[in-house]
């Protein structure tokens, strides 16, 4: 594996990363700081919890991958680098905090279930570690920085927008079996009336354009293959796509809408006390 796969896999569970920064930061001794090693222990250690179905060695961790992340923060001025020994200890400042936080939860949507549930849990469960943080270090927390940081692990916020946009995956997946449908049936009705392969191909495109209708537009796509593939491409091909693909990803964004919904009532932390 090259570095840059490397790092693109590194930066893809960047959901675990910075909580396994955040948490080292937390766990080490005032002003004494965390190594390398205990942020790679974190980073399985979540992982266990998320990917429990993946052998031991399906997320594989470098060490030089959580050096060149820490030594990034430190060089863009959100973390302290200290030598002890010979081994490196870092220290978050406010900003790095911040910064941390702030990666993770400016995604709007998170795809993988796992991966936000890991989230919620981490922004609900340890509040009261970082409000230590924040008490012990709060002359380096200005008024400005508290209400940020309030705002980031703000697990409501991070709840709805799940909510919102799994809930509109759910309706854009909805509209496309409906249209899978109602081609199917154009196609038909059009195949009996007249065996005019193009006539057809233009009157469904128009009727039901396909999402990917900008890069290729359905009547090249049909062109490009026979009238019995075309025909059945958007008849038996499409009703089955609902049945055996889509039917079962609409049951799992159902699912999952009812499961955000379910944790509403769990959330009831206030942040108001990261000023106390």
């Amino acid at each position: 594996m090259s570095k840059e796969d490397s790092q693109s896999l590194f930066s893809r569970f960047e959901v675990l990363v910075a909580p396994a920064i955040i948490g080292a930061h937390a766990n080490a001794p005032t002003g004494k700081g965390f190594r390398q090693r205990d942020v790679r222990w974190l980073i399985e250690f979540f992982a266990n919890w998320i990917e429990p179905s993946l052998d031991p060695d399906g997320l594989q961790i470098k060490n030089t991958q959580i050096s060149r992340y820490l030594e990034r923060l430190t060089q863009d001025g959100y973390a302290l680098k200290q030598m002890r020994k010979s081994t490196p200890r870092y220290i978050l400042n406010p900003l790095g905090l911040i910064e941390l936080m702030h990666r993770v939860v400016q995604k709007p949507y998170y795809p993988q279930k796992e991966h936000f549930f890991f989230l919620f849990s981490f922004m609900v469960n340890y509040k009261p570690r970082v409000q230590e943080i924040v008490k012990a270090e709060k002359k380096r927390f200005p008024h400005a920085l508290l209400l940020e940081l309030e705002e980031l692990f703000n697990a409501q916020s991070l709840l709805e927008r799940q909510l919102y946009f799994t809930k509109r995956e759910l309706k854009k997946l909805q509209k496309r079996m409906e249209d899978q449908t109602g081609a199917a049936q154009l196609t038909q009705s059009i195949m009996q009336e007249t065996n005019d392969y193009k006539t057809m191909a233009e009157i469904v495109e128009k009727q039901f354009p396909y999402t990917l209708y900008t890069k290729k537009p359905l009547r090249q796509m049909l062109s490009e293959t026979t009238q019995r593939h075309g025909i059945w491409e958007l008849t038996v091909g499409g009703i089955r796509r609902n049945r055996l693909m889509w039917e079962q990803i609409k049951e799992m964004l159902e699912l999952h809408i009812a499961q955000l919904e379910k944790l509403k009532p769990l959330n009831t932390s206030n942040w108001n006390d990261f000023e106390t």
